[in-house]
């Protein structure tokens, strides 16, 4: 299995399932993966190291996806969104936040790679 140069990701989902499977899959490639909850344990995560890339849901309790990436802005850190909504409002929140990619779970890990050497490594 090939490896990638060690970036760090964190994965900010609130069901823990998405959280663990992701992370194995991630590490897997030889990224450093972290994990949050929610929005408070993502924003610690950003004061102590701030990552190379955020996959960031958009369905979370308290702040959504979209409230989160917009207080997290002047980290000018991408952020790929997850969700299992893939109707039009959740992609146009989308396309005006700004994110790096948009993803429906269940995430295919073929294309999951692609979009994070594509937001890692664009050109």
């Amino acid at each position: 299995m090939p490896t990638v140069d060690t970036k760090q990701l964190v994965i900010v989902d609130d069901d823990k399932d998405t959280r663990e499977s992701l992370s194995a899959f991630l590490r897997a490639y030889g990224y450093d993966v972290s994990v949050a909850r929610d929005h408070a344990e993502l924003a610690s995560r950003l004061r102590t190291n701030p990552p190379d890339l955020i996959l960031l849901d958009i369905c979370l309790p308290e702040k959504n996806g979209f409230q989160i990436n917009e207080e997290i802005r002047s980290y000018q850190i991408p952020v790929i969104f997850i969700t299992a909504h893939d109707g039009a409002k959740s992609r146009v929140g989308a396309v005006f936040s700004k994110c790096a990619a948009y993803m429906v779970k269940p995430i295919d890990p073929d294309e999951l790679m692609i979009r994070i050497e594509n937001v890692l490594n664009p050109g």
